[in-house]
């Protein structure tokens, strides 16, 4: 896919937006960092459709370790925030014809039909493209669940030691097609991609997505310079204390593959832009077309309706089974929702000003996003600390987004 004339810079992405959007999550954003128990640094931002950023800010510093500031230009580890990036890639194959939703995905990968249950068992209905980028396909996340965690640990494999023996050697917890657990389906999905594109998942995006956009931020891994401006990795503790540690392996170091699931990086601002093809029927702020109005549409149809087996599947409470990881969560608790191709859906307003139509996901290290094609805007706020579902990154989050809403013209 060639790149329109316009250029990306020409979209200012650097430049700080003015007005009442960029002071809010300024103030929001500083009130968080400045506490002592607070995040290190963070940065938020804000886009509309047309490329226009309604905040840009950062705060904090980029280390528990360093005096550098946070800067937006920071590049943070994206973690889960890559499954909608992935997600694209293999909804361009899907338009091409060289990839069926609904055909079993072994087809493409044979040794996905060789996958067992946790219990040892071989399940009974075939995994297809549809059932990884919708979670359920019975895989999951070590911790999320125990009798995942508990072989993970008898057998020596988890999904971040960057080995392909860690993330595409775990076991099945469900029967496919029969329930939704969040899980490494789109590592899956971006393996698939690359047997049907021949090239990394990261090759892919690069030519498809990132150069089409004009980006040069995000990539997976870190490259080159990048690495002077990679935020630092931090850990609360037991106590609520941050402590710096070290970064996973499926980021800094050479993994052994390109994780479809969690192996980006990126700025917030090169994120903001992939959103912008979310709010824009498909085309990113500079023109370029990356996916088809109708793709964008199949994406933000719940794959989860009244027919799905198993009854209101994103009502359950998701264990932190491992409590370094993560805390327990609850996927917009209360209120009606469904899950798309790689992300959750709001089928009714938040009293932020979200408009119901529109869709949001995360990252594990606490990096939030979301897309409102309604309201033609989209947001991120990206931070670097452990565990997930983290109030003192969540409530400035919804405090910029409160601003954003209550802002626009």
């Amino acid at each position: 896919m060639a790149a329109p004339d316009l250029d990306i810079s020409k979209l200012n992405l650097k430049d700080a937006p003015t007005g009442p959007t960029q002071e809010a999550a300024q103030k929001a954003l500083d009130a968080a960092t400045e506490k002592d128990n607070g995040p290190v640094g963070m940065v938020f931002g804000a886009i509309d459709k047309n490329g226009k950023l309604l905040a840009n800010v950062a705060s904090g510093k980029r280390s528990k370790d360093s005096a550098v500031p946070m800067s937006t230009d920071s590049i943070f580890p994206i973690w889960s925030c890559t499954k909608m990036i992935a997600g694209i890639a293999v909804m361009q194959l899907v338009e091409q014809g060289k990839i069926d939703l609904d055909e079993p995905v072994e087809k493409i990968l044979p040794e996905i039909g060789e996958v067992k249950k946790v219990d040892g068992s071989k399940p009974k209905t075939k995994i297809t493209m549809r059932m990884l980028l919708a979670h359920t396909a019975g895989f999951s996340y070590t911790f999320f669940n125990e009798d995942l965690k508990e072989w993970s640990e008898k057998n020596g494999k988890n999904e971040f030691d960057g080995t392909m023996e860690g993330t595409f050697g775990l076991p099945l917890i469900a029967e496919p097609g029969q329930a939704w657990n969040y899980s490494t389906g789109i590592d899956w999905a971006g393996r698939a991609l690359e047997k049907v594109a021949g090239m990394t998942l990261g090759e892919y995006c690069v030519k498809n997505i990132f150069e089409p956009l004009g980006l040069k931020d995000i990539n997976f891994g870190v490259k080159g310079d990048q690495k002077d401006r990679l935020v630092g990795s931090h850990q609360r503790d037991e106590n609520d204390q941050i402590k710096s540690r070290e970064h996973f392996k499926i980021h800094t170091s050479k993994p052994a593959f390109d994780s479809g699931g969690a192996g980006a990086t990126s700025t917030v601002s090169d994120y903001l832009q992939i959103l912008v093809v979310l709010i824009n029927k498909g085309k990113g702020a500079n023109g370029a077309r990356i996916l088809k109005e109708e793709t964008v549409k199949q994406m933000f149809e719940d794959q989860l309706g009244d027919d799905f087996p198993e009854k209101d599947p994103l009502e359950k409470k998701i264990p932190a089974v491992i409590p370094s990881l993560t805390r327990p969560c609850e996927l917009s608790p209360g209120m009606n929702k469904g899950w798309g191709l790689t992300f959750l859906l709001h089928k009714e307003p938040m009293p932020t000003g979200r408009s119901a139509g529109s869709s949001w996901w995360a990252g594990l290290a606490n990096l939030y996003w979301m897309a409102d094609p309604v309201k033609g805007v989209a947001h991120m706020i990206a931070s670097q600390s452990l565990p997930f579902n983290d109030m003192p990154v969540l409530i400035p989050w919804l405090e910029s987004e409160k601003a954003l809403y209550d802002n626009l013209e």
